[in-house]
């Protein structure tokens, strides 16, 4: 049986985000962002990367459409990535609380609605 070109498709585009999103860092670039807008020179705390390692993933995840400079530094672009970013982070979190390792308050953290200018 030939699966659907449409379906085909949606597949793959979620095949090449979660190949984008498979780094670490870039999941925190995301979580940081979620929380709003960030100076560049405020990212290395945010995320416990520096200036250097910074960049390229920046560069990445700008060229894919998933975040953009502004005003204040980098804000979040595409809020449906930011959601399922959040989603994801936050049931994994979830998980690891399972095994009773403290991470609830990780997990709620995470799946916080966004700000206004997460978008």
């Amino acid at each position: 049986m030939h699966e659907d070109p449409d379906a085909q498709r949606v597949f793959q585009s979620a095949a090449d985000l979660f190949a984008l999103l498979a780094v670490p860092l870039r999941l925190r670039i995301v979580s940081a962002l979620c929380q709003g807008a960030r100076a560049a020179g405020d990212l290395p705390a945010a995320t416990g990367a520096s200036d250097a390692e910074l960049a390229p993933h920046l560069a990445t995840l700008h060229a894919a459409g998933v975040v953009a400079p502004c005003d204040a530094g980098w804000r979040m672009r595409n809020e449906r990535i930011a959601n399922l970013c959040r989603t994801v982070c936050g049931q994994v979190a979830l998980g690891l609380d399972e095994v009773g390792d403290g991470t609830c308050a990780v997990a709620d953290r995470l799946m916080q609605p966004p700000p206004s200018d997460c978008a």
